[in-house]
C-alpha cells in the first residue's frame, strides 16, 4: 500500500522494518479514502515512521507500553 507514496526502495525498507507498520498501513488507508493528496500521505507517514524509531530507541516495540512510556 505505502509503494503508491513511496517511489525510493529505501523508503519501502524503512517502513517494511518498522514495527508501527501494521498501524501506519491502516492510517493511510483512512487518510486515502478521505482523498488526502499524495505530499501529505507521504508526511504524515514519515512522521509516524519516526516516532516509531524513536520508541524503538527508548525500547518500546510494542503499543500496549506506550502508556508507561
Amino acid at each position: 500500500m505505502l509503494q503508491g507514496v513511496y517511489v525510493c526502495p529505501k523508503a519501502i525498507a524503512r517502513a517494511r522494518r518498522s514495527w508501527l507498520l501494521p498501524y501506519v498501513e491502516r492510517y493511510f488507508e483512512d487518510l486515502t479514502a478521505k482523498r488526502f493528496k499524495k505530499r501529505s500521505l507521504r508526511l504524515y507517514t514519515n512522521y509516524l515512521l519516526s516516532f516509531g524509531e524513536f520508541l524503538e530507541r527508548q525500547g518500546v516495540q510494542d503499543v500496549s507500553r506506550l502508556p508507561e512510556w
